[in-house]
């Protein structure tokens, strides 16, 4: 049936029509999304030696593309015209941005794709920092016994994101535990809980199987003894800075860096750096609920496998333990701030006025809880509340307390905010 014959009304005529408005939705929203951010996107994933597309086709066991093989060598052209036309884009975008024409999603759409563009451009890095050193299988460890090395002889590895395919589909193997993977001599090096024999017969061609299905060959090139590993040895210090830095750098930006700005308002406390808001919150708030949702699936994932490892030992699960509860204490700072409330009261409340003054230049919570500091500390004030979003605080005053707004408005204004009463 062609499409002329399809009659008005019928069924397929109705789904037919729906499909097409589908697609016209679908595309209208990706020409949005593509615009939207610049089109950068395309010059980091060019950048990267289209290292995303080949981490996609890694799960469904493509095997290596051979994009690194035809843009490797072009990548450093590559991340020049990425750079330039970043630092292009943001030449022409600031003069922009205060601009009463310009949209408000203006200057987040420009973030993201400086980001997006950064992280695509970077990701053969960020690949390669993943899968360095030895991937270490904590739960085979634990009972090893008599340990063999096994040493494999890869073919097909084009890119970093090969070696992570291939260390993947090693790790699936019970008897696996660690792995080592080097991109530049095509080999990998596997050590097993099991004896000689034992890996000759079963477990060797298991791993071989196991990387030729991730889409890659493999054969057996050596096979030695090696000692057994405490179980202990292999949660490295580094492996531990690494999930506290993580922790640190997730609850920051999922708070838009709250504990930054509180940084900045004890340095203004203290008479030693008078700069106001710092406008974190003002980049990072419209993407503040996307960054928690990403760091509490993060967080899940992390708990997750580490019960799934077995290997719930006291040392790694108070480290766990407390990167967990940092994380969150700094992604939800901006909340605790706003619960903690004011000063204690101590001037008598009879008689009490409320006075509202306008705040400019107020960007997130902390800035609502400094001004709420400077205000308290003044003569007279029983208790004052500010609004960020408002651009307002509002303060009981008791009479004949000798309570200065004028005094208020300085020191404000010398922390890099403007107040008028209202």
């Amino acid at each position: 049936m062609t499409h002329r014959s399809l009659a008005e009304g019928t069924p397929l005529a109705i789904v037919h029509e729906f499909w097409r408005q589908a697609y016209d939705i679908l595309l209208d929203k990706l020409m949005r999304g593509a615009h939207g951010m610049m089109w950068w996107s395309v010059f980091g994933l060019l950048s990267s030696s289209c290292c995303a597309i080949q981490l996609i086709l890694n799960i469904f066991n493509f095997g290596c593309a051979g994009f690194n093989t035809y843009l490797g060598p072009l990548r450093p052209i590559f991340l020049a015209v990425t750079i330039t036309l970043n630092a292009r884009m943001w030449e022409l975008a600031i003069p922009q941005l205060d601009l009463p024409s310009t949209p408000e999603y203006y200057l987040p759409c420009i973030i993201a794709s400086t980001i997006l563009t950064a992280f695509l451009s970077l990701l053969p890095e960020i690949t390669a920092y993943r899968n360095s050193g030895t991937s270490v299988n904590s739960a085979a460890s634990a009972t090893a016994g008599a340990c063999v090395e096994v040493t494999l002889s890869l073919e097909g590895l084009g890119c970093v994101a090969c070696t992570s395919a291939v260390q993947n589909a090693l790790q699936k193997c019970a008897k696996v535990v660690s792995t080592a993977v080097a991109l530049e001599e095509k080999e990998a090096k596997i050590t097993l809980t099991c004896d000689e024999a034992e890996a000759r017969s079963c477990v060797v061609p298991d791993l071989i199987s196991q990387v030729e299905t991730a889409g890659f060959e493999a054969t057996l090139q050596k096979i030695s003894k090696t000692q057994n590993q405490d179980s202990e040895s292999t949660d490295s210090p580094s492996k531990s800075e690494d999930g506290l830095i993580s922790a640190v750098v997730a609850g920051l930006m999922s708070s838009s860096c709250c504990l930054l700005q509180l940084a900045l308002n004890l340095l203004a406390s203290l008479n030693v750096l008078h700069i106001g808001c710092a406008g974190f919150n003002k980049v990072l708030g419209p993407f503040r609920p996307h960054l928690r949702t990403l760091t509490i699936a993060w967080l899940g994932y992390t708990w997750f496998r580490s019960m799934r490892a077995k290997d719930c030992c006291k040392p790694r699960m108070s480290r766990l333990i407390f990167n967990t509860v940092l994380c969150l204490g700094l992604t939800f700072l901006p909340e605790l701030l706003r619960a903690s409330g004011g000063n204690a009261i101590a001037p008598p409340t009879d008689g009490a006025k409320r006075i509202k003054l306008k705040v400019e230049g107020m960007g997130c919570e902390a800035c609502e809880m400094h001004v709420r500091s400077v205000i308290d500390r003044s003569s007279g004030v029983i208790s004052s509340r500010a609004d960020f979003k408002g651009g307002f605080a509002e303060l009981d005053v008791a009479e004949n307390w000798g309570f200065d707004a004028a005094g208020i408005a300085r020191e404000l204004k010398r922390d890099g905010f403007e107040v008028k009463l209202d």
